[in-house]
């Protein structure tokens, strides 16, 4: 069962960077500078980008400018008008790490995994310092298969801020994705010490506990899941798995129906359906007392 990644600092964040500002366009060009900054900010992000076009129009060497505008046509979702808005940012200012920063976050949006982890290691040659760049490389590089090299990333994190929640949570992550159900678990704990109500570290200390045996612990850890998120479906799932490898199957089926009526369009979910059949028809077999042939 793949569950969602913490993303580092996953916000499109209007940039302001300090002296771009050239008197001659100064006092048209940092109007609309900042009529777009604040309509960004209001989340009226067609309003934003025309007063960022507005301000390329009077300013066009502007890499603030444009990457604001590509930014909130990113947020309207015109994915290539906005890289290209991005790009041209990083062209007029190719050595800013905020610059890379955002443009991997969009493709990173777009699952362009490859694309947007260049980025990131091009963030992090101009600013070494820079965690979310590499928090967010490793998320990339688990994403492509690359599980030892997320894996290093997210520990590198973890030495200059161990109580880092997302780095924690991912570093666990990648190390269940490795079968490294152990290791994983001491994370996950880690993640729930720093953060006692990040549900999904829960989901995921169940699911090593349920894969070391340990049935009992597993399922009070995913209730536990559930009782702070009671729409966390991802905890029904897990919860379904636990009651069905201790052969109680009707309360698998009952946690697994339960998923499906928060979530219907999840593909985890559909998938339960056919699960389900499986598991009535098993138990309908058996319940079937045998013909005896004369």
């Amino acid at each position: 069962m793949k569950k969602p990644t913490t993303i580092f600092v996953y916000a499109f964040a209007i940039l302001a960077f300090a002296g771009q500002q050239a008197q001659s366009f100064a006092s048209v060009y940092e109007r609309h500078m900042q009529a777009g900054k604040d309509f960004y900010r209001q989340q009226a992000y067609t309003e934003a980008s025309n007063e960022f076009k507005q301000a390329v129009t009077e300013k066009q060497n502007s890499s603030e400018a444009h990457l604001n505008l590509g930014l909130a046509l990113f947020r309207l979702n015109q994915q290539e008008a906005a890289l290209t808005e991005a790009f041209m940012a990083l062209h007029l200012d190719p050595k800013n790490a905020d610059i890379h920063y955002q443009i991997g976050l969009m493709l990173m949006k777009d699952e362009r995994w490859d694309e947007a982890g260049g980025q990131f290691r091009l963030a992090l040659q101009i600013d070494p310092q820079d965690k979310a760049a590499r928090g967010n490389l490793g998320i990339c590089m688990e994403q492509l298969g690359l599980m030892q090299g997320a894996i290093e990333e997210f520990r590198l994190i973890l030495q200059s801020d161990p109580k880092s929640v997302e780095a924690n949570y991912n570093l666990a992550a990648a190390l269940e994705r490795c079968g490294q159900f152990e290791d994983a678990a001491a994370s996950y704990r880690k993640t729930i010490d720093c953060d006692p109500n990040h549900f999904m570290a829960y989901v995921g200390l169940g699911k090593c506990l349920l894969n070391q045996d340990d049935v009992k612990s597993a399922i009070a850890v995913e209730r536990r899941a559930i009782e702070i998120y009671p729409k966390n479906y991802w905890a029904y799932i897990a919860l379904g798995n636990c009651f069905e490898k201790m052969g109680a199957q009707d309360k698998a089926v009952a946690a697994y129906r339960k998923a499906i009526q928060i979530n219907p369009r999840d593909p985890l979910c559909k998938n339960l359906l056919s699960k389900i059949m499986n598991i009535q028809s098993h138990t309908q077999t058996a319940a079937t007392p045998a013909v005896i042939p004369h």
